[in-house]
């Protein structure tokens, strides 16, 4: 009774530190956040696709690593696993801040873009604590297009780049 108690008092510092985090992570990496909203409204289906790809060759290539590192006694291997597996978080966290922005615009349109990025950050954060839909359903498929979302405009950007390089 006590673990219940405690987790419910909890929960709103939590919900309120994510929100936190992602008003920061927004703040601090606004260049490597921008190109998601625009990938994920234009083209969010592709951009489901290639996080599904992506992240279970990198999530597969991470657990490889690590497995042979633990079982061979090769430490540099799990170390290095650890860091894709690292990497691939920190893109989820920026999908995860484009969807927020893009819930956000869509629920508050005329709303500065803090504010939208609370509200969807809020929304979101609340939907996927929705027990065992939230859970099993919509966090894994907002991280996949979370992860998806960030690769796509990454490229994007990196076309339209090499577009006005080369112009």
């Amino acid at each position: 009774m006590t673990d219940l108690i405690t987790f419910l008092l909890l929960l709103p510092f939590g919900i309120v530190s994510l929100m936190a985090f992602f008003v920061v992570v927004q703040a601090l990496f606004a260049q490597q956040v921008q190109h998601v909203p625009t990938s994920l409204s234009t083209a969010s289906k592709r951009s489901f696709l290639m996080g599904l790809i992506n992240l279970l060759f990198v999530g597969i290539i991470a657990l490889a690593l690590i497995a042979v590192g633990e079982d061979g006694g090769f430490p540099p291997f799990s170390l290095l696993g650890l860091i894709i597996a690292g990497v691939a978080t920190v893109i989820i966290i920026f999908g995860l801040v484009g969807i927020a922005q893009v819930i956000g615009a869509r629920l508050q349109p005329k709303q500065g873009d803090t504010r939208r990025l609370l509200v969807g950050s809020l929304a979101l954060i609340l939907a996927c604590l929705f027990p065992l839909l939230g859970w099993f359903l919509l966090l894994p498929y907002a991280s996949i297009l979370g992860f998806g979302g960030y690769l796509n405009g990454a490229l994007a950007a990196r076309r339209v780049r090499r577009a006005n390089r080369s112009a």
